[in-house]
């Protein structure tokens, strides 16, 4: 028999092992990166939908708040808590003193006016008519509590119009208006 001659090595056509195993090892970081990549987008997108759903949460929330100011419904001095759609959310109340503002009171050189009644009340120890009222939605992410915060400000309008003195040209027609 004949020997048929065999092809060298240098002829042939094909992948050696190492080039298959290169191959695959390139591959699987891409694929790793690429796996990272889509997963923090997720976790991102995740994160986005629940901080516009407490944005959303808050703003109505707001909304409510100073429609009803709108009417003369003003929100008691304080804290309450209250759990809507999952989230957590605390409204709070605090009266606001016109020398934080930079209003001083004590020392104006014009005639009476409507501020007397911020400084009447100042001097009798009520709170002031001036509130600032804080809406504050969380959420636990993990091992961290995420917040959103919403701030408004309200008068009470009536308290100061019965603060002041009735003028004796008044004839009981007019209102005032929050």
């Amino acid at each position: 028999m004949a020997d048929t001659p065999r092809p060298d090595r240098s002829t042939r056509s094909g992948f050696t092992l190492l080039e298959v195993m290169v191959a695959i090892m390139a591959l699987g970081i891409a694929m790793t990166l690429l796996t990272t990549v889509a997963i923090d987008g997720m976790r991102l997108e995740g994160d986005a939908y629940r901080r516009l759903g407490a944005s959303r949460v808050a703003d109505q929330l707001l909304a409510d708040l100073e429609s009803g100011l709108l009417g003369g419904v003003v929100p008691e001095v304080g804290q309450r808590e209250l759990e809507i759609e999952g989230f957590t959310v605390v409204v709070e109340a605090n009266p606001v003193d016109p020398a934080a503002l930079g209003i001083d009171l004590s020392e104006r050189d014009r005639e009476a006016g409507p501020l007397d009644a911020f400084e009447s009340d100042a001097r009798a120890g009520t709170p002031s008519p001036l509130l600032e009222i804080q809406i504050a939605v969380s959420w636990q992410e993990g091992i961290y509590t995420q917040h959103v915060r919403r701030t408004t400000f309200s008068f009470d309008a009536a308290s100061v119009a019965s603060a002041l003195p009735a003028s004796e040209e008044d004839d009981g027609d007019t209102e005032f208006e929050p």
